[in-house]
């Protein structure tokens, strides 16, 4: 990054006038760089060209507007890159140019703070969604569990059934050969 040239002009003299006219020049040359190339290292030149000309003679009209002129596109430039925190610190709320380009930063802030919130709803939603889903499918399988446990168990009894009664039909086989075989030999 390249440094701002006013660290180089020289300062050292007493004119205070003459250095004043050098940092308006050079921060219109940052000014105008920085709006064709968006560049905020140049914004950042051209605000500090023209607060160190503020600070070296009074105020003047023009160097009040090309500060204002400044912050404005430096606002600008932040409100298309989307830094919108930056472009509202750098816009002066105090100045009446400068409002319509803080209402468009506000604006963009309060919909991205609200993509944001909606975004956190969002996964929130999942997020029970997927729990709830869990617990149906977890409820889900214990009943087909259980359900299957009740089969096994009415298949157990049926077949402890069936064997008491197949022992049940042989025991009356049995008792019906043996009586037979009694009326037989009583018969003989």
């Amino acid at each position: 990054m390249a440094k701002c040239r006013i660290c180089q002009l020289d300062l050292s003299t007493t004119d205070a006038q003459g250095q004043s006219r050098n940092l308006l020049q050079e921060g219109q040359r940052f000014l105008d760089s920085g709006r064709k190339s968006g560049d905020y290292h140049d914004f950042n030149c051209a605000l500090s060209a023209f607060e160190t000309a503020r600070e070296l003679c009074s105020e003047s009209n023009q160097l009040r507007e090309r500060l204002s002129e400044t912050q404005l596109a430096y606002a600008e430039a932040a409100l298309g890159k989307g830094d919108l925190d930056l472009g509202l610190g750098v816009a002066d709320d105090k100045n009446p140019a400068h409002g319509d380009v803080i209402l468009r930063l506000r604006s963009a802030r309060n919909k991205a703070h609200a993509r944001v919130r909606r975004g956190v709803l969002l996964r929130r939603a999942v997020k029970i969604l997927c729990l709830a889903g869990s617990g149906f499918v977890a409820a889900y399988s214990f009943s087909k569990a259980r359900d299957a446990e009740v089969e096994r168990d009415r298949a157990i009894a049926s077949e402890i059934e069936a064997r008491a009664s197949a022992r049940h039909a042989e025991d009356e086989a049995r008792r019906l050969a043996a009586k037979a075989s009694a009326t037989k030999e009583i018969a003989e």
